[in-house]
């Protein structure tokens, strides 16, 4: 006798995977940078909820700033891409263009 409860996870799990795995690797990425303990680490949306910032890592002290793009798969990342965005970030978060800003991109092979 099939499981159908079985069957309907499984389809669940095919389902939201995608959407599921991106959040579990933006939560590893964020708790891996707040063990060390001196960032304030964060996202970034725009007010029309167009541009995305999956990671932000600011240092105060040093007055220094990543921000990050999470791929599954490192070579999708695009920099052109993500300055655009940065640009827009920049536009809306005066504190953040006193900072030095490094841009880079963050996969699967990172964890």
């Amino acid at each position: 006798m099939e499981n159908k409860a079985l069957k309907t996870l499984g389809e669940i799990i095919q389902r939201d995977y995608s959407s599921v795995s991106g959040w579990m690797m933006e939560r590893y990425f964020m708790k891996k940078f707040q063990e060390k303990g001196r960032y304030i680490i964060g996202k970034w949306w725009d007010r029309k909820g167009e541009n995305e910032i999956d990671l932000i890592v600011v240092d105060l002290i040093e007055k220094e700033a990543w921000i990050y793009e999470l791929k599954k798969q490192g070579y999708r990342y695009q920099e052109d891409e993500l300055r655009e965005k940065v640009e827009k970030v920049l536009e809306q978060t005066p504190e953040l263009r006193k900072m030095a800003i490094h841009l880079g991109s963050l996969s699967l092979d990172d964890m």
